[in-house]
């Protein structure tokens, strides 16, 4: 049987004519199938979802109404402007509460539809053919994805428990090195739970500007913290030469669906992201980032927002503290109990997987 007209048109980039015939499933479909069998499997065994970062929790409560009370006014019904004025100065101050890092709200924060629109946007501002990107595994792929659309390459560097799950910059080989053009890093990582130090991004910051590279670091989880205070790469002097970080209120408020985030760094970032974007997308109405701007005590505003601390063992009863007041619980090995408070229930996504290690759960990694 021959191909259809469109198969026969799609670009080489997505496979061409063989687009749609591999046998490759995307892996969040592996995770949804994994899901159903052990659901089916063992229908009386509670399933702890480890897999996309996904909250379970809905958005705060005032956050919601903000959302009902501006959708209603008809200024909001029509586009809007690559970035909101309001959002961006919230953005502004969040990064100074919760990091002490200064960002200029007009030439260093610019919103996007969550990370992964970030993620897969910045290749087309940043990647020539044959320009590499360095990228840690495991970990997100999405910018190396679309570096490759665009005739990049990935080299990828080995996250280990040895190196403390950081990747060695020192492995990269000499001549991939001197054709590499973008670094992307996670930090707090995942699915790793590890956290970077202050140090490590120094050396992140010193190398890049060594070898010429762009900094992306994915902070998607930047708001949960294991016992130490919340680092940010910009902290370090002279990172925002080379470096942006991207962060989501997907993960820390209940926000996945909503599709808000936002990248602080690089001066002009604003100019050289926002140049290619007005032919992709445009801005959320402003009444989904009213939520954020107009609340005396929205949760990007607030000082503990984001304030985690996780503890726990998977034998006897085990808790997650906060500072918040949202419950969230777990039921894990036969009576044990998982119970606590927190600001982003998704941090369940990475606590459980520290505290339940080993426990007779069901569990579906990512």
């Amino acid at each position: 049987m021959s191909d259809s007209y469109i198969q026969q048109l799609f670009a080489e980039r997505i496979g061409g004519v063989n687009y749609g015939k591999s046998t490759a499933i995307y892996k969040f479909e592996k995770i949804k199938r994994a899901k159903a069998a052990a659901k089916k499997a063992k229908p009386d065994v509670a399933l702890i979802d480890l897999g996309v970062g996904e909250p379970d929790e809905m958005a705060f409560p005032m956050v919601v109404k903000a959302l009902q009370t501006e959708a209603a006014k008809s200024e909001n019904r029509g586009y809007s402007d690559n970035g909101g004025t309001d959002f961006k100065q919230a953005a502004a101050r969040y990064m100074q509460n919760l990091f002490g890092v200064t960002v200029d709200a007009d030439t260093e924060i610019l919103h996007s539809i969550g990370s992964k629109a970030a993620l897969s946007i910045l290749p087309g501002c940043l990647i020539n053919p044959g320009d590499y990107v360095l990228m840690t595994v495991p970990g997100y792929p999405v910018f190396g994805t679309h570096a490759k659309y665009y005739g990049g390459l990935v080299h990828n560097l080995k996250l280990t428990a040895e190196n403390n799950f950081l990747p060695d910059l020192k492995s990269v080989p000499a001549d991939i090195l001197a054709k590499a053009k973008v670094l992307v890093i996670n930090y707090p990582n995942n699915p790793t739970g590890a956290c970077a130090t202050l140090k490590f991004y120094a050396e992140v910051v010193a190398f890049a500007k060594q070898h010429n590279l762009v900094v992306i670091q994915d902070a998607a989880y930047g708001s949960l913290h294991f016992g130490a205070e919340q680092v940010s790469i910009l902290q370090v002097p002279g990172a925002k030469d080379v470096a942006l970080e991207l962060h989501s209120l997907s993960k820390s408020h209940n926000m996945t669906g909503w599709r808000i985030g936002y990248a602080g760094g690089a001066d002009r970032y604003e100019d050289w992201q926002s140049n290619p974007r007005p032919i992709r997308d445009t801005q959320q109405p402003f009444n989904a980032t009213a939520p954020l701007n107009s609340h005396p005590n929205n949760p990007l505003e607030r000082k503990n927002a984001g304030n985690f601390l996780v503890t726990g063992q998977v034998s006897g009863t085990s808790a997650v503290h906060t500072a918040s007041d949202i419950p969230i619980s777990a039921y894990g090995r036969g009576a044990a109990h998982f119970t606590g408070t927190m600001d982003n229930t998704d941090v369940f996504f990475r606590a459980m997987k520290a505290i339940l290690v080993g426990a007779d759960t069901t569990v579906a990694e990512r």
